[in-house]
């Protein structure tokens, strides 16, 4: 009687299910244990563990090899299945590793959002198609609290005022420019030297 669901994952080691994908290609036990680098009798024991644990003969054997009962075929099919399951969640770990895959959220302040990160997102999906970015526009106190919160990767933006940056690392990536608008007729619009703060002060 085929065993239940809980004994097969208590009692089901990958060794069987290398076993088994090894019988699938060489229909031979001894074969099977070379490539293994296996005792024959450690192979022939491993394969009746296997059988006591689902509860079935998975194999017939004769003269000329060995052949895979129904539920052999079935727990070869499921043994493949695996292990290719095992070889992509390798190349998605090499892939989170480089950088390929995963998820980057970001937060910037309006001003660079148009051009600079603009330019930055299309680089970045260039090089890395499977990666998923975020973006959240707000001011720089919201989106420095979010950063220390770990509700961001990066924020580009200002340091503001009265906020702590010992727990921040921070580059310079550039200098903002400010400019003063006002109407064409404003007194300090005919000023010959340039206006100082204090002289625009007084004004409303």
């Amino acid at each position: 009687m085929i065993a239940p669901a809980t004994t097969i994952r208590k009692r089901l080691r990958l060794r069987h299910l290398q076993l088994m994908t090894a019988l699938s290609e060489t229909e031979s036990l001894r074969s099977a244990a070379d490539e293994l680098s296996m005792t024959q009798p450690a192979a022939t024991k491993a394969l009746k563990e296997l059988e006591d644990t689902i509860g079935a003969t998975l194999f017939v054997r004769h003269a000329r090899g060995m052949e895979p009962t129904i539920y052999g075929e079935a727990v070869m099919r499921y043994a493949r299945v695996v292990f290719e399951d095992l070889d992509e969640l390798r190349e998605e770990l090499a892939a989170i590793e480089a950088g390929d895959i995963g998820k980057v959220r970001i937060g910037a302040v309006m001003a660079p959002a148009p051009d600079l990160l603009t330019k930055v997102i299309v680089q970045l999906k260039e090089a890395h198609p499977r990666l998923q970015i975020s973006v959240q526009i707000d001011t720089s106190d919201v989106l420095v609290q979010a950063l220390q919160q770990d509700q961001l990767d990066i924020v580009v933006g200002r340091i503001p005022y009265g906020f702590s940056a010992l727990d921040l690392t921070f580059e310079t990536l550039s200098e903002e420019a400010l400019a003063i608008v006002a109407r064409p007729d404003h007194p300090a619009v005919g000023m010959t030297a340039k206006p100082k703060l204090a002289d625009l002060a007084k004004y409303p």
